[in-house]
């Protein structure tokens, strides 16, 4: 591994896990924090040249069995919603206390609170480069589809403000499926 040593190194890495799996259609990604820290990830950010890490362990997210199921169109939202606000709340403290949050996910359901920790630091909106499997962006009323969650991740930064479109761009890195099709058409709601 060739470290460019022209690149700012930050001093301080805050490292938090989110073992979600809530907002996939398919179990296991919840073991991502788990194998990131077992592949010697704080050996390898110390040969980066990281000062401090500070790792804050993984947030605690219920199993999908013990999850409450509120809407089929949108499953688990309310608790994706409570560990993405937990979530915020580590990202914007370790921000003002100048250190660079590393989340390690988990399902991309766990955009929606990194970006709001990081906006509540900085005073405003992030930047945002979104790049997915599936170029969908639905919500429950357009599409039918629960499996194409990653879409109402998506949607639900740029519509409801977490990151307005105007300061982001997205792009998708394979062909959405057919089940998620349905927001093209569809007004925003």
């Amino acid at each position: 591994m060739t470290v460019n040593r022209t690149a700012t190194v930050p001093k301080r890495v805050d490292v938090v896990g989110v073992p979600m799996d809530l907002g996939a259609s398919r179990r296991g990604v919840d073991m991502g924090p788990y194998a990131v820290r077992y592949a010697q990830l704080h050996a390898k950010l110390e040969r980066l040249g990281i000062e401090s890490i500070v790792d804050h362990g993984n947030l605690a997210v219920p199993i999908r069995e013990s999850a409450a199921f509120d809407d089929a169109k949108a499953k688990y939202l309310a608790v994706i919603d409570d560990v993405c606000e937990r979530l915020a709340g580590v990202v914007e403290k370790a921000v003002r206390e100048g250190g660079l949050p590393l989340v390690l996910g988990g399902d991309h359901s766990i955009a929606m609170g990194t970006l709001s920790g990081l906006g509540r630091a900085r005073g405003g909106v992030p930047g945002l480069v979104w790049i997915d499997a599936h170029a969908d962006i639905n919500s429950p009323q357009s599409s039918a589809c629960t499996a194409c969650r990653s879409g109402l991740r998506c949607r639900k930064v740029t519509r409801w403000q977490i990151a307005p479109c105007r300061s982001g761009f997205a792009t998708s890195i394979r062909a959405r499926s057919a089940c998620c099709a349905s927001w093209a058409s569809r007004p925003s709601r």
